[in-house]
């Protein structure tokens, strides 16, 4: 069974801090403390908050802030998702689990796709 995790948006193809971080209004998650990643800025814009999404293409770990993940649950695809500014949700890449440790999901390598491919496709070797 696939599993679709809620992510907020990177700018930088989840493998690094983000850009323009000042600007971006599809940071909206981050900028409203929607997620607890004590957003800041230096001042170039640039981010230098702490989220797992700036090095989810470089780790390819996703973390649990509640436990353990359910074992039952950690099998097949994952689906990453993020929300655009005007409520709607875009597909932001899947990969394959690889394993599970505890809290942490070990990933394949994230493959990121349009928006407009829905969540159908999963282009490989983008990341």
């Amino acid at each position: 069974m696939g599993m679709i995790i809620r992510v907020a948006f990177n700018n930088n193809n989840w493998s690094g801090k983000c850009k323009n971080a000042d600007r971006d209004r599809r940071l909206f998650k981050c900028r409203e403390e929607v997620v607890d990643v004590r957003y800041k800025v230096d001042k170039n814009g640039n981010c230098l908050a702490g989220c797992w999404e700036s090095a989810l293409c470089k780790n390819y770990v996703w973390y649990s802030t509640k436990g353990n993940f359910d074992k039952n649950r950690a099998k097949g695809r994952v689906f990453f998702v993020f929300p655009h500014p005007k409520k709607v949700l875009y597909g932001g890449g899947c990969q394959k689990l690889k394993g599970l440790r505890g809290t942490r999901y070990i990933l394949r390598n994230l493959n990121h796709y349009h928006q407009r491919n829905g969540l159908r496709t999963c282009p490989q070797n983008i990341c």
